[in-house]
């Protein structure tokens, strides 16, 4: 998952391995004009793709904070017929801010923010029945988050670098907060070597 927009460039990349559905944005300024490329593909039992190329101009693209959209023509292609593909109408927004902010979490004098952008492996579905997020980052140095409760019973494991903290919710659920799709959480964070620390997690999956 990778979202960015910026003053000149935009990176949009979204890869779902379970459902199939990708899509993707690539473009930046070059010699003072907006070029762009444009790709999406449902996933289904047909093999159908659209794509765009574009050059950015008044009445087709627009730019916000974090946000992107189009309005357009794309090239719809089935079973890789190049030659037949057929002009569709498309209309496209993308907001690459995240809800509520990016999740973090505070384990002594460290704080660490995990932004889903960038995340090489990205899961994040929080409930009153079952929690799962997990957002795992390479670069420029490893950093990762993984929560996993179910019934008010789980546990907290933050990685940074060489370094792992871990933190079960106790019986009583002490601590942990959830609301709707957001979760809080606040408790004791055991190092690798058996040192505790106080500890803080926010998420909102949105």
């Amino acid at each position: 998952y990778m979202c960015d927009v910026m003053e000149d460039r935009i990176t949009i990349n979204f890869q779902q391995t379970t459902s199939e559905n990708t899509f993707s944005v690539q473009g930046s300024v070059f010699n003072g004009q907006w070029n762009a490329t444009i790709n999406f593909a449902p996933s289904g039992a047909t093999q159908v793709s659209y794509g765009a190329s574009i050059g950015f101009d008044p009445g087709t693209a627009g730019f916000g904070d974090r946000a992107f959209s189009y309005e357009g023509t794309m090239s719809r292609v089935e079973d890789f017929d190049i030659v037949n593909a057929q002009e569709v109408p498309a209309t496209i927004a993308v907001n690459c801010a995240t809800p509520g902010g990016e999740p973090t979490a505070q384990v002594g004098d460290e704080s660490l923010t995990f932004p889903f952008s960038g995340a090489s492996d990205l899961e994040c579905d929080v409930s009153d029945e079952e929690s799962y997020v997990l957002i795992s980052h390479n670069q420029p140095e490893r950093i990762q988050m993984q929560v996993d409760i179910q019934e008010a019973f789980g546990a907290f494991n933050i990685t940074f670098g060489e370094v792992r903290y871990e933190s079960f919710v106790p019986d009583d659920g002490t601590g942990l907060t959830i609301d709707g799709s957001s979760l809080t959480y606040q408790g004791t964070f055991t190092g690798p070597t058996g040192e505790e620390f106080d500890g803080a997690v926010s998420v909102n999956c949105g």
